[in-house]
């Protein structure tokens, strides 16, 4: 199961105040998070999961979400970034990159669109999707 504490204890931010939702299994971390935003959830809701049923990627692919993985949505409201919401995708593949790089010290690299990968190794990919009211 997922160490939330842990997760928590290094959580370093400024902006966004987490709400944490998690889950042994779920069908999808994204169905899961886009119900709970129609509930009224509000930005900095993160699903995780230890394994995922019916994990989703691009155009609909089936994602394998089997045990030993991290699957994760996080719920942001972009504003003031200036890009087009088909950036968004490849923005937050490279922060992971960054971010995995920096706290890893693995070389991630990514692959256009949004695959994480280490050593000619797929890692993970990022899925994003728009949410209009």
């Amino acid at each position: 199961m997922f160490d939330t504490s842990r997760f928590q204890e290094r959580l370093n931010t400024t902006i966004i105040r987490p709400e944490l939702i998690i889950k042994e299994e779920a069908d999808s971390t994204n169905e899961i998070a886009k119900d709970l935003l129609r509930d009224g959830a509000t930005e900095g809701l993160i699903v995780i999961a230890d394994a995922q049923t019916h994990g989703s990627g691009r155009r609909g692919r089936s994602w394998e979400s089997p045990i030993g993985g991290l699957y994760m949505s996080l719920v942001l409201e972009p504003r003031g970034i200036g890009a087009p919401y088909s950036a968004y995708s490849l923005l937050a593949g490279c922060g992971a990159a960054v971010a995995l790089k920096k706290t890893t010290g693995l070389e991630v690299k990514l692959k256009w669109p949004n695959d994480l990968y280490v050593r000619s190794k797929k890692l993970g990919g990022i899925l994003t999707e728009l949410v209009v009211e």
